[in-house]
């Protein structure tokens, strides 16, 4: 069954969110996915519509990403995890909730789990962002402002950082 797409009143605009369609019967916890950045939670279709007949599965755009407002602050991590918990409550996940995090998704789920400990039930963690102060530094490098140019040097710097990461039977369409 496809998902629903519906937009929430976040803290500081509206939010973006991809919701299974349907809804579990059987008293199980919801499962909340938060996506990396930069991204959206496009990247968890496949995952709503696969576990959709087990439970309520949805992830939401971080706002700044996919199709949420833009912050009017400069965010933080903090930040992120407030407006996915806003989230959390407009779908009336108030009892027990699972969260899954994917890259920066994942530090923003530890941390809506340190503002919520009593609501989030478990984490699922995909490519937790721990670095050591060189690795620090390799990725601030790497993730400064791209500068722009017409031969599409820029694009080609992601390209080639994304195959390094991929495994070598990942499917180009992903």
């Amino acid at each position: 069954m496809p998902l629903r797409r519906i937009f929430i009143d976040g803290i500081d605009g509206q939010m973006h969110v991809r919701i299974s369609n349907t809804v579990s019967q059987n008293n199980t916890i919801p499962l909340y996915c938060i996506h990396q950045s930069p991204s959206s939670s496009i990247v968890y279709e496949p995952i709503i519509e696969t576990m959709q007949s087990n439970r309520t599965v949805a992830a939401g755009d971080t706002p700044g990403f996919g199709e949420s407002f833009p912050p009017k602050i400069i965010p933080d991590i903090e930040y992120y995890a407030k407006a996915h918990g806003h989230i959390l409550d407009k779908l009336k996940f108030n009892q027990k909730v699972d969260l899954m995090g994917y890259f920066t998704g994942s530090k923003i789920a530890i941390e809506l789990a340190i503002q919520r400990p009593k609501q989030i039930r478990k984490i699922i963690l995909f490519g937790i962002p721990i670095y050591n102060n060189q690795e620090l530094k390799d990725e601030k490098e790497f993730y400064k402002k791209d500068k722009y140019s017409w031969d599409g040097a820029h694009i080609k710097k992601w390209w080639n950082h994304l195959k390094k990461n991929a495994p070598s039977n990942y499917p180009i369409e992903l």
